[in-house]
């Protein structure tokens, strides 16, 4: 979309406006100077790979698609490329988690046949999320176009190898063969190649989490992570930790949810953490996010009637 003539003129007004631009991958910073000329402002911000509970003894021979169910994503091209080898691999899954066009995809998993051999979820959160890549054997990303995909991030975490297509910021960080393996965008016979070598040879499966392991340097930490940051940092007393998202409260705006923040600053700071993120700075007299969600301890608040600004 950079490179349609009506899309690049905006983004390039926009864009020359603000002072820093971030990105999330040296390939968009490309783009951008390709599309729009500009390179001087641009920096790459890599999405943060999550603090979690990676569990090798609750494997499944699942493969697991995590992400909305749309045609951008996809799922018609894993859908295909599985039912190439599902005859010789009967006990093996494909394990979709998320939410969209699954009627359209249950039709194609019909016309496949292979009805026994998939899964819709629907869209998981929390314990249920937690539960499909602790039990997930392989990732599959099929997108035809991303960002800096977080499915594939969280894969890494819980230590689940990747089958990817090369869009966005996985060029900087997949290489095929050592720590993912790579099929072109939809292509389902190159799919369906890649996922027979994976599922057929559980040393190349261990080999690519030990290459994903290898580019990890840090981890990100929200607010459901922290309790697991101390055996954390203990484990990898070297890695970099940041907070990456602060506790949203209820809006109750009392000392009891001042000292609630202050206590989870102070224990992350505590456990290696060297930046914290606050979410929420300021919001308006409701104290709603504007996804509509409740939140605690706005430092500043506007209020939208009168624009009137009061320091909490």
């Amino acid at each position: 979309f950079l490179f349609e003539p009506m899309n690049s003129k905006l983004y390039r007004k926009l864009f020359s406006k603000a002072d820093l631009v971030l990105v999330l991958s040296e390939q968009w910073r490309c783009w951008i100077k390709m599309a729009l000329g500009l390179s001087n402002h641009i920096e790459v911000l890599y999405n943060p790979c999550p603090i979690v509970n990676r569990r090798d003894d609750l494997r499944k021979n699942h493969i697991l698609f995590a992400g909305t169910i749309i045609s951008r994503k996809g799922y018609e091209t894993l859908i295909r490329g599985f039912a190439r080898i599902a005859q010789e691999h009967s006990d093996w899954k494909v394990i979709f988690a998320g939410n969209g066009e699954i009627a359209n995809a249950m039709k194609i998993v019909e016309c496949c046949g292979i009805q026994n051999q998939v899964e819709f979820l629907g869209w998981v959160t929390d314990k249920d999320k937690e539960k499909v890549f602790q039990e997930a054997s392989v990732y599959c990303l099929a997108s035809d176009g991303e960002g800096f995909p977080m499915g594939v991030l969280d894969a890494w975490a819980y230590g689940i190898p990747c089958v990817v297509t090369p869009v966005g910021g996985i060029p900087d960080i997949v290489v095929d063969g050592e720590n993912g393996l790579v099929f072109s965008i939809g292509d389902v016979d190159g799919l369906a190649n890649k996922l027979r070598m994976i599922i057929s040879d559980r040393t190349l499966r261990k080999n690519i989490v030990l290459g994903q392991d290898k580019y990890v340097k840090g981890v990100g930490v929200q607010w459901t992570g922290m309790r697991a940051l101390p055996a954390v940092h203990k484990e990898y007393p070297d890695y970099c930790y940041m907070q990456t998202e602060n506790m949203c409260g209820n809006s109750e705006n009392d000392w009891s949810a001042l000292e609630n923040t202050w206590n989870a600053v102070v224990h992350c700071f505590n456990n290696g953490v060297d930046s914290y993120i606050y979410w929420n700075m300021v919001l308006n007299e409701t104290c709603k996010s504007w996804w509509d969600w409740a939140q605690n301890l706005s430092l500043i608040h506007i209020s939208e009637p009168t624009r009137h600004a009061q320091i909490s």
